[in-house]
């Protein structure tokens, strides 16, 4: 009973912690729809991390009573899918910090690949433990046992989320404001994970990585999460309020071209323009090609670059065009 408690307690914590996100945006997105990608992710890193709590709830509810012999097929198969569900919580997290990064490059990639490697290498062992007993068994007294497969699966998915937490640390080092604070929580995340891991090796009876996923939990919804939430509520009121005496209002960063996109006017919003985006000046220019009276073409095309907006901005603190569009 008392194990039990630690994974009851952080289960309906991440569940009050992150109701909304569960039921904002769900468990399905398009691949168009980056923003929400991220959340998604997430939310399927939480389901994982739930799935995880339950099993370790409920095979500590049942182990306090491993001397009814019906009760061992149960306790059995949880301590499979206790093994299973913290892999799978390897693999969402890092699917999930992918995303958030946003990063396509060849580091991603290999992470992806290597947590894949793991997880199904995982899988398969925890399918033939049933016949050899690499990962765990249980004596005549149905006592658990952890055997030289589980201290290996454990240590690889340290030495996994070691390297994560350093290649998030680096991706830290190379970014400012905000963004570095959030990073940050997400690279600390990892470190949690990987630290309560450990702690689980050398006390298989106390539900240490319960406890690591709740403070990393608690991590992201206190630096990512909230502040997000923040930062979106500000810009929302400004551009609400901006808003109406304009047809769309865009916050630009004028080094990486990543905007978000505000408008109250019905007939701009039946554009579908998407509300936010990686880069404004080349989604500027496919904008032309489609929504420009052909007279203006040529001149949209010149008008709206980076270099000709930037140069008309010289000095000043706005501008505009006398373009038209459909």
């Amino acid at each position: 009973m008392l194990y039990a408690i630690t994974p009851a307690s952080v289960l309906i914590l991440n569940l009050i912690l992150n109701w909304e996100l569960f039921t904002n945006y769900g468990f399905n997105v398009k691949q168009q729809d980056k923003q929400k990608i991220v959340h998604v992710r997430y939310n399927w890193f939480l389901l994982a991390a739930n799935c995880y709590l339950i099993v370790d709830m409920t095979w500590g509810l049942l182990y306090e009573h491993k001397e009814v012999q019906a009760f061992f097929p149960y306790i059995y198969y949880l301590t499979v899918f206790y093994f299973m569900f913290m892999l799978l919580t390897m693999l969402t997290w890092t699917r999930y910090m992918v995303a958030y990064l946003d990063n396509s490059g060849r580091r991603s990639d290999m992470l992806i690949h290597v947590v894949w490697t793991l997880f199904i290498i995982g899988v398969v062992c925890l399918i033939l433990n049933r016949f050899y007993h690499f990962m765990f068994s249980y004596n005549d007294a149905n006592e658990y046992i952890g055997e030289v497969g589980r201290n290996i699966s454990f240590l690889l998915q340290i030495v996994f989320y070691t390297l994560i937490t350093i290649y998030m640390l680096y991706v830290t080092y190379n970014s400012t404001g905000v963004e570095k604070v959030r990073y940050k929580a997400v690279a600390l995340t990892s470190m949690v994970l990987g630290l309560f891991l450990t702690f689980q090796i050398i006390n298989a009876f106390f539900p240490f990585y319960a406890v690591g996923l709740i403070i990393g939990i608690c991590l992201i919804h206190s630096f990512v999460q909230s502040s997000e939430k923040k930062e979106k509520k500000i810009h929302d009121n400004i551009a609400s309020a901006m808003a109406k005496d304009y047809e769309a209002i865009f916050y630009i960063d004028i080094e990486t071209g990543e905007y978000l996109n505000f408008s109250k006017s019905p007939k701009y919003m039946s554009l579908n323009v998407v509300p936010l985006g990686k880069d404004f000046f080349k989604e500027a220019l496919d904008g032309v090609e489609v929504c420009t009276y052909p007279d203006d073409l040529e001149y949209a095309r010149q008008f709206y670059n980076k270099e000709t907006m930037l140069k008309s901005l010289e000095g000043k603190r706005s501008f505009h065009s006398n373009t038209e569009f459909w």
